[in-house]
């Protein structure tokens, strides 16, 4: 029984490192009389996840879009701050809120709709 459990866990870490070295990562560059400001995401574990979560027609891009913007803004706050985003529309899955820390780590639920 100890070694299903030592197995178990070793799996678990085994899955863990490997979806740690796919997540997605926030770069921000600033010119040197920090005037100018930029920031870029390579987040596509936010959107499979968010397409894990959806099942929108093949032409909606799901919440992940939402949950993108909502990860680069919160990893604009100092301090240990929290951001909320909804941005609502018309399209399938607009209404999805994201919720950020400041690390840029965020988490949503998909919302469909109305209509």
């Amino acid at each position: 029984m100890a070694e299903k459990e030592e197995q178990s866990a070793e799996e678990f870490a085994a899955a863990f490192a490997k979806e740690r070295s796919q997540m997605g990562e926030i770069v921000r560059i600033m010119t040197t009389d920090g005037l100018v400001m930029a920031s870029a995401i390579t987040g596509t574990d936010i959107v499979a996840r968010a397409r894990r979560s959806t099942t929108p027609a093949p032409r909606h891009r799901g919440p992940g879009p939402v949950w993108l913007a909502c990860s680069m803004m919160g990893n604009q706050l100092k301090g240990d701050n929290s951001l909320t985003l909804q941005i609502k529309g018309t399209a399938p899955w607009a209404a999805s809120p994201g919720v950020s820390d400041s690390q840029g780590n965020v988490r949503g639920y998909a919302v469909k709709s109305p209509g």
